[in-house]
């Protein structure tokens, strides 16, 4: 008789209706002696004894299988059974539940069940989706037992290639980006047509900034495998960081057209045509992500901030609000809300998220947009209140966005406090702020700052 596979189930206990669901569907691999499953139901959740016995019992099995959903995105032991898997080789098989931000968690960098990531909750006959499911994992076992039989140089040198992205993408999850690349660059010398290295070492290069790079990593994984949407989303997001607006929108429209229900596609496509100033697209494509994806706190914060531009500041802090409710931590959201409190008058409330702003800024590793922008932001909240002093000190902040607004609101700080407000002097440096570059402007306009305090 054929030896079982072990499959380790990792959910949360808010989904134990649909890890019984799984259970029951998997019976007949069970009785084909195909495959044995477990899980923590016969433990007492807290108890740190138990709870390295459940890391032994991952470390043991051949397969995770991880309910994907908000609950279990949010669950410090789902997601150390996870790291545990990395860490022990282990195949990880991600089944989405539910519409949650699983594409900006480590699992979006395994091969989802159901098929093309269309979540259970999306099928109108739910038994279909299952089923869907339990296919997907038959075909994972059968291939586990196949290699399992084979004995010959090159499975072992798979093994080790899939050890080898495997610790990349745990490294990746811990921050370290170079030490992420190099794990994907030596997963890649073992096998250079390892598609999810490629895909994986350009968004560890695009989040360096290294956009030419990325791309050329993005090219490579759809070379070889030309429906990739979400290496096409990926190219896009370069093209997006290198102001390559059509070019982007283009890599976004393909990656939807592959895929309909990626939800991260049309928040990108979003946010490209507000840059472009189509704010009512933006509007369009971000309210598409947030019905793909109701709980997804960027597209509020896009969408809101779009609301913004285009004057409708209730719905903006609407907007807002809703993306600090599902992620109170997130500091794009807090800068968005405080241009929109600027914007209506409300000063004080916008200073105070941009000083909520900044501390998160501080404390994150991520790069986020705005993080230049919010001391602008701030910096004219202090001006229309008179704070001159404090204004100043955010116009000359060395993470300051220095543009040609915040140069000339930085000189007419100056002549206000300085000067007694000259007019005189303030449309005189307007004039030779349209007439000069960037650099000679923000160059002369600290230099000034300089010679008067």
């Amino acid at each position: 008789m054929n030896k079982p596979l072990k499959g380790f189930i990792t959910y949360s206990h808010k989904d134990a209706k649909q890890k019984d669901e799984l259970r029951e569907r998997l019976a007949v691999m069970e009785q084909q002696n195909e495959l044995v499953t477990w899980d923590d139901c016969r433990l007492t959740p807290g108890d740190e004894a138990l709870q390295e016995n459940i890391l032994e019992k991952v470390a043991d099995s051949d397969l995770l299988i991880y309910l994907v959903s908000a609950a279990s995105l949010a669950s410090k032991n789902c997601n150390r059974e996870l790291v545990e898997a990395l860490n022990q080789k282990i195949k990880v098989i991600p089944i989405l539940l539910e519409h949650c931000d699983w594409l900006r968690h480590q699992i979006s960098r395994f091969e989802v069940l159901p098929h093309k990531g269309k979540s259970l909750s999306k099928w109108d006959d739910k038994s279909e989706g299952w089923q869907n499911v339990v296919e997907g994992i038959w075909k994972v076992i059968e291939k586990i037992k196949t290699r399992e039989g084979l004995s010959s140089e090159n499975t072992q040198s798979d093994q080790l290639t899939e050890w080898v992205f495997q610790q990349g993408n745990f490294i990746l999850m811990l921050d370290q980006i170079n030490k992420a690349i190099e794990f994907y660059s030596q997963a890649l010398e073992l096998n250079p047509r390892h598609v999810g290295a490629y895909n994986n070492r350009g968004a560890a290069f695009h989040m360096q900034g290294e956009h030419d790079k990325a791309i050329k990593d993005f090219t490579k994984a759809i070379d070889l495998e030309p429906n990739f949407s979400l290496a096409y989303n990926n190219r896009g997001a370069a093209y997006d960081g290198k102001n390559e607006n059509e070019r982007a929108i283009k890599e976004y429209n393909k990656a939807i057209e592959l895929y309909p229900n990626s939800a991260i596609a049309y928040l990108n496509l979003g946010e490209v045509y507000g840059s472009k100033g189509d704010y009512r697209r933006a509007l369009k494509e971000c309210s598409k992500a947030i019905k793909l994806m109701p709980d997804y706190a960027e597209a509020y914060t896009t969408r809101g901030g779009v609301y913004n531009m285009i004057g409708e500041c209730d719905k903006a802090v609407v907007d807002l609000n809703k993306a600090i409710r599902l992620k109170p931590n997130y500091p794009v959201a807090y800068v968005n809300r405080g241009a929109t409190y600027s914007r209506k008058g409300n000063y004080k409330r916008a200073i105070k998220n941009c000083n909520k702003a900044i501390k998160l800024y501080s404390v994150r590793n991520e790069v986020y947009t705005m993080e230049d922008e919010v001391y602008t932001i701030r910096g004219e909240a202090y001006a229309a209140l008179g704070e001159y002093d404090k204004a100043i000190a955010d116009y000359t902040n060395p993470s300051c966005y220095s543009s040609p607004k915040s140069c000339l609101m930085l000189v007419a700080m100056i002549n206000k406090k300085t000067f007694n407000s000259k007019p005189t002097a303030v449309t005189a440096w307007i004039d030779f702020g349209k007439s000069c570059s960037m650099r000679l402007l923000v160059t002369s306009t600290r230099f000034l700052w300089k010679c008067c305090r």
